[in-house]
Formats: structure tokens, sequence, C-alpha cells
């Protein structure tokens, strides 16, 4: 897949206030469009470029949703780099950890007392089944402490 596409290839369109219609002012929705990027641009850095790769996929996102930019109030652009120090990682990985074959994921106990983490980026590893199973082994131990 050629990344270069600016969201050409395909895109996300995710609407949370229509589940939760407190993330938006009454009359107004929040709006999230996002596509596959790589880590770092052949061109340029991410803080450079943002504003034209955020103009080039709200482009492509237009051409199901008119006059989407015209009617934008307020824009927040996260790009890999963001991610990347968000989470503090060398490798951004949008929807969570990279997977790296023979690498297990983060341990369901983490150093802080009483806080657990499970789900797909967890030692149990990605699936409902996986996740389940990784709910349910997380829970054992925590009876055991």
């Amino acid at each position: 897949m050629d990344y270069r596409q600016e969201g050409k290839h395909g895109f996300v369109v995710y609407i949370p206030s229509m589940h939760s219609p407190e993330m938006a002012p009454d009359g107004h929705h929040a709006v999230t469009i996002y596509t596959i990027a790589p880590n770092n641009l052949g061109k340029g850095s991410w803080d450079e470029r943002r504003e034209e790769m955020s103009r080039k996929l709200i482009a492509e996102a237009e051409k199901y949703i008119p006059d989407l930019n015209k009617n934008t109030v307020v824009r927040l652009i996260v790009t890999p780099d963001d991610f990347k120090n968000r989470t503090h990682l060398k490798h951004h990985a949008f929807g969570g950890v990279a997977p790296v074959m023979g690498k297990k994921g983060l341990p369901h106990q983490t150093p802080f007392e009483n806080l657990w983490f499970i789900g797909a980026q967890s030692e149990s590893g990605a699936g409902m089944n996986n996740v389940m199973e990784g709910v349910w082994r997380a829970i054992k131990k925590m009876d055991n402490l």
C-alpha cells in the first residue's frame, strides 16, 4: 500500500457525539477522521506538514460529507509524532502497541498498586477469546494478592 495517498486508500469516520451527545454543543457533532499513516514522512516532518495532511484527508472525507471543512468549528490534528509522544514509544501504533512476533504484550499487573492492564494490547493478546481469557487470568491474579 502506498501511504502517500493521504486517505485515498481509505479512512475511518467516527462520530462519538452520536452516542455521547455531551461531547459537542447542541446542534453540533464531534467527528474523528483518521487513516493509516507512516511513522516518518519521506519529506518533511509531521510538525511541518500536519496542516497540509489534515487538509488532504478532509478533502477525501468531503467526498462523502459535503462541506465538512466549511462547517468545522474546532479542529485538533493528531499526528503519529503526537501518538509517539503521548505513549512514550519510538514508533507510533494508532490503536495500540504495534505487534511484534514472539513478543508478549504488556503485563496485566502494572508497577502501580491496584492498576491492572487488560485488553488486546496486554499479555493476553488480541482477539475476543484472548481478551476474555486474559481478563479471567488477571482476576485470578488479583484474587491471589
